[in-house]
């Protein structure tokens, strides 16, 4: 990543701010630097039998029930 990429990203979360009038500055910065990620890296969204089958393998590794998900 270049200086140029970094000025850009920073840019963009000072841009965002007013996005979170409400909140303090670093408050804002912080939302808004969360927004930037999730933009360029979405997190994955599971479906019921994905959640279902993480959900299971870290109970039994853990030795746990696991919970009934819906």
């Amino acid at each position: 990543m270049t200086h140029a990429d970094h000025t850009r990203l920073v840019d963009a979360a000072h841009a965002r701010t007013a996005r979170f009038a409400g909140c303090s500055n670093e408050q804002a910065l912080t939302y808004a630097c969360e927004d930037l990620v999730d933009e360029a890296m979405p997190t994955r969204t599971l479906d019921l039998t994905a959640a279902t089958e993480v959900v299971s393998e870290v109970c039994a590794a853990e030795d746990l029930d696991p919970p009934q998900l819906e």
